[in-house]
């Protein structure tokens, strides 16, 4: 198994005061730093409301990726993790822990290592039929995990989630990526890459948004 760490600190932006700036200005100014504009769907960012809310009293964030890259479109949960570490590792958080790892086909044995980085949140990202075209993405109720269909791994969704729930007392959410092709051998599809790439955005702005509010609530330095 791969793991990838992202240092969460050493940002290369000035010094800022955010109790003084005004929140949604910076969030534009800052966010802009690590996404692509010519690539981004300004109206996407509302199918991730839920994580959005959900993540508002996060401090650390582990980001788990599930599938297998020898599957075609399988892999969007490893290509996410990748794609937003890049982004990540270009304009690092300030405050805001974070940290991705690569489950693959048997995202069990990340689980310790998750548990070691003590996160207050979990993101799970795998391809699942979520009944939308190639490349889309939503989140998935926990409610739900046992209607829909995710990628092949060892262990089913489910109990992966409620381990983690036990070990960690993380909030959970899992978003879940419609595959175009499975089949043994193929590389991911366009529309499987253009998707992740959204959602890497779409993931980046929002964590942009915990780190800002993290930074409010910080004292001011003297």
């Amino acid at each position: 198994m791969y793991r990838l760490s992202i240092p969460s600190s050493g940002h290369i932006s000035p010094r800022l005061n955010h109790k003084i700036l005004d929140v949604a200005l910076l969030r534009q100014w800052f966010c802009s730093i690590g996404t692509t504009k010519s690539d981004a769907n300004p109206d996407a960012i509302t199918g991730l409301s839920v994580l959005s809310e959900s993540l508002k009293g996060c401090s650390r964030i582990a980001l788990l990726g599930i599938g297998s890259e020898l599957r075609g479109d399988d892999s969007a949960g490893i290509l996410l993790v990748r794609e937003l570490g890049r982004m990540v590792k270009k304009s690092p958080f300030s405050h805001l822990g974070f940290e991705g790892f690569e489950g693959g086909s048997a995202p069990e044995n990340a689980t310790g290592f998750i548990k070691r980085f003590k996160p207050s949140h979990i993101v799970i990202v795998d391809a699942a039929d979520i009944s939308l075209a190639a490349g889309e993405h939503r989140e998935i109720d926990p409610a739900e995990i046992s209607d829909i269909t995710f990628s092949t791994h060892t262990l089913p969704m489910k109990i992966i989630t409620e381990y983690l729930k036990q070990a960690t007392g993380a909030t959970i959410s899992i978003i879940g990526v419609q595959p175009e092709n499975l089949d043994f051998g193929r590389p991911p599809t366009e529309a499987l890459l253009r998707g992740v790439r959204r959602l890497s955005e779409q993931l980046y702005e929002i964590m942009c948004e915990c780190d800002l509010r993290i930074g409010a609530l910080a004292p001011a330095s003297h």
